[in-house]
């Protein structure tokens, strides 16, 4: 089903499928640790324990969705630019996304896209190091594409968005062509382009939102994103906060 895609420079110019697996991202990491080249795609129609961020499970309808893990070799950006990996991978999953639905498109902070306020896809980049400079990263991408029900989830699908049952193979290259793009946008060193599409298609940039930690609920206008990657709010008090991923977690209303 899944072959090499000719249309790309480096992405998909090999491709491992498997019908089901416990995670792409594990397989990928497995390549990784074992020289497999650059652009290396580990793709399933069924993850029997993928997961998303800070450990989440991702769940996914078998054969409807795109579910797969890519193996990049980013060795010219130190530790302190990692989060240069979420500027070109939620990028281009918008650039993907707002091809078919454009202007509805956002990134949520850090990775996820979302389209007219619902999850339509989910990121989850694991690094390796060497020193102070990243030696490889896996990047596992989930985006629902043919999916119509989402059980108690703020979520929607391509398919839920256009009326049409999209050819699964064609989206997967369409993303890669986008995915490629940008990661050579990220070699070529263009943070202040990547910095500024980000923040302008950045979900709630100047509104004011509620989010949730231990201590309970508060709100924030959202400022936009530092180099760090944490999420900078406006406090009530005139304050400024910088929050890393996985201190706070948005509030939303109860979905559809």
């Amino acid at each position: 089903m899944y072959k090499i895609f000719t249309n790309t420079l480096f992405l998909g110019k090999e491709v491992v499928y498997l019908p089901s697996c416990h995670s792409t991202n594990d397989i990928a990491s497995d390549l990784l640790a074992r020289n497999r080249p650059e652009g290396t795609v580990v793709i399933t129609d069924r993850q029997t324990a993928g997961r998303g961020q800070r450990g989440n499970q991702w769940n996914a309808v078998p054969g409807e969705n795109l579910t797969f893990s890519i193996v990049f070799r980013p060795k010219f950006l130190a530790i302190s630019e990692a989060f240069g990996l979420n500027l070109f991978v939620s990028l281009a999953l918008r650039d993907w996304a707002a091809s078919y639905v454009a202007p509805q498109a956002e990134v949520k902070w850090p990775n996820d896209l979302y389209v007219g306020g619902k999850k339509m896809g989910g990121v989850l980049i694991e690094n390796t190091l060497k020193g102070k400079q990243l030696q490889g990263s896996v990047i596992g991408i989930g985006v629902n594409i043919n999916q119509m029900v989402f059980e108690g989830l703020r979520a929607t699908s391509l398919r839920l968005l256009t009326g049409e049952v999209l050819e699964l193979r064609s989206s997967l290259e369409k993303l890669l062509l986008c995915l490629e793009r940008r990661y050579l946008q990220l070699k070529r060193q263009n943070w202040s382009g990547l910095w500024a599409e980000y923040h302008e298609f950045l979900l709630g940039r100047g509104q004011v939102r509620e989010f949730t930690t231990e201590a309970g609920v508060f709100s924030g206008k959202i400022l936009g994103v530092n180099k760090q990657g944490y999420l900078e709010l406006m406090m009530p008090d005139g304050s400024t906060e910088a929050f890393p991923h996985g201190s706070i977690s948005w509030v939303f209303e109860d979905p559809d």
